[in-house]
C-alpha cells in the first residue's frame, strides 16, 4: 500500500509518536497549536493525497508485515527494515510476552546487553513489579539503544513500554495472546539511506492475535509530533486525534488484511491541515501490495474534499470536491504507487 516517494524512512515516519500532550520537558506551554485548514484543490490534490495516506495508514501497514515476529529473541534482531516508530512500537509490543525475569521473588530490573547485528547494541530492562518472574500487567521493559544497526538502520534513544494487560504468552508466531500497554519514546532516533526521524512521547496500542492469520492491532494517541530529514528536506508533521487499526482475518488458503484511521494531519508540506477518516476499510487481498477495496475522505478549509478510493488492479481513484458543495467535479484515476 506504498504512496509516493516512500524511502526506508520516508513518510513511514508521519505517524511517528512525539506526543506532546504526553511526556517529556519541564515546560508548560504544551504543544503548538495544530495549524488551520488548507483548502484542498487541483494544485495540491496529489500532495495532500501523499501526505495523508502515508501518514494514516503506512505505519500500521508496515507493522502488520511484520505480525508474526513474536519471539523470545531480544527485539532488535526481529527488525525488517522499516524505521516507523509506531510500527517499532508494535513490533517489540509482540515480543514482550516471551520474556522472562528473575525468578525468586526479586522485585528488581533485570538488565540484558544485546549485540545488534550491524554494530552497536542495546540493552533491556525488565521490571517484574508484581515478582512473578514472567512478564504481567503492570511490568514493564526499557529498551536502550546504542548505534545499535539492525537491517540497515540505526537506532538511537530509548523506548518504555508499561503493560496494562496481558493474557498468554507466544513464544513462536501465530500463538494466541492479547496485550495493552503504553509506549514512550524517549529521545528515540532512527536513520537510514540518508533519512533520520526523531521522536518522544507516547502512544497507547493494544494487539489481539488468536493465530498468525487472525489478529487485530490498535494506535491510539491524543497528540502526534514529528521531525525528521527526509529525502534531504526537513520535515514536520503533526497528528491530532489519531486512531489506526489493522485487522487480519483467514480467506479461503489465504488472508485479507484491513486498514482503518482517522485523525488531522499537518505539516509543513501541507503548509495547513486536514481531517481524514476511512468510512470503508482499505482491504488487501494476501501479500498484495495494494488494497483492492476501501475508502478514505479527506477534509480541508470550507469543506473541500477529497475521496480517494481503492479499485482492483492496484489503482485509486481520486475524486475532488474544492469548493465543498457536496459535489465532486473532477474524477481520476491512477496506480496507487504513482501518488
Amino acid at each position: 500500500m506504498k504512496a509516493r516517494r516512500l524511502s526506508c524512512l520516508g513518510p513511514l515516519a508521519a505517524a511517528a509518536a512525539l506526543a506532546a500532550c504526553g511526556g517529556g520537558g519541564g515546560g508548560t506551554s504544551g504543544p503548538a497549536p495544530i495549524p488551520a485548514p488548507v483548502s484542498i484543490t487541483e494544485r495540491n490534490e496529489s500532495l495532500v493525497t501523499t501526505e495523508t495516506v502515508a501518514a494514516a495508514l503506512t505505519p500500521m501497514e508496515a507493522a502488520a508485515v511484520s505480525s508474526g515476529l513474536a519471539t523470545k529473541s531480544l527485539g532488535p534482531a526481529t527488525l525488517t527494515g522499516t524505521v516507523d516508530p509506531v510500527a517499532q512500537a508494535l513490533r517489540y509490543a509482540r515480543w514482550l510476552p516471551g520474556v522472562t525475569t528473575p525468578a525468586g521473588g526479586i522485585p528488581t530490573k533485570a538488565a540484558q546487553f544485546v549485540s545488534c547485528s550491524g554494530g552497536g547494541s542495546a540493552t533491556v530492562d525488565a521490571t517484574d513489579a508484581d515478582s512473578s518472574g514472567t512478564l504481567s500487567a503492570g511490568d514493564s521493559i526499557y529498551l536502550s539503544f546504542n548505534a545499535c544497526v539492525e537491517s540497515g538502520i540505526q537506532l538511537g534513544g530509548a523506548m518504555r513500554l508499561n503493560l496494562t494487560a496481558l493474557s498468554g504468552t507466544p513464544e513462536y508466531a501465530g500463538t494466541s495472546f492479547f496485550i495493552a500497554a503504553s509506549v514512550g519514546f524517549e529521545g528515540f532516533t532512527a536513520s537510514g539511506g540518508g533519512d533520520s526521524i526523531s521522536a518522544s512521547g507516547s502512544l497507547s496500542l493494544s494487539i489481539n492475535q488468536t493465530s498468525s492469520n487472525a489478529w487485530t492491532q490498535t494506535v491510539s494517541a491524543t497528540r502526534l509530533d514529528i521531525g525528521g530529514v527526509i529525502d534531504g528536506r526537513s520535515e514536520t508533521r503533526q497528528m491530532a486525534g489519531y486512531e489506526a487499526t489493522a485487522t487480519r482475518v483467514p480467506s479461503g488458503f489465504s488472508y485479507i488484511t484491513s486498514y482503518t484511521a482517522r485523525g488531522t494531519l499537518a505539516s509543513n508540506a501541507l503548509a495547513g491541515s486536514v481531517t481524514f477518516a476511512t468510512p470503508t476499510a482499505f482491504a488487501v487481498e494476501g501479500t498484495a501490495s495494494t488494497p483492492s477495496s476501501g475508502q478514505m475522505l479527506i477534509t480541508g478549509a470550507g469543506s473541500s474534499r477529497l475521496r480517494l478510493t481503492a479499485l482492483a488492479g492496484g489503482n485509486l481513484q481520486s475524486e475532488l470536491d474544492a469548493d465543498g458543495n457536496g459535489t465532486y467535479e473532477s474524477s481520476s484515476i491512477a496506480a496507487w504507487s504513482g501518488f
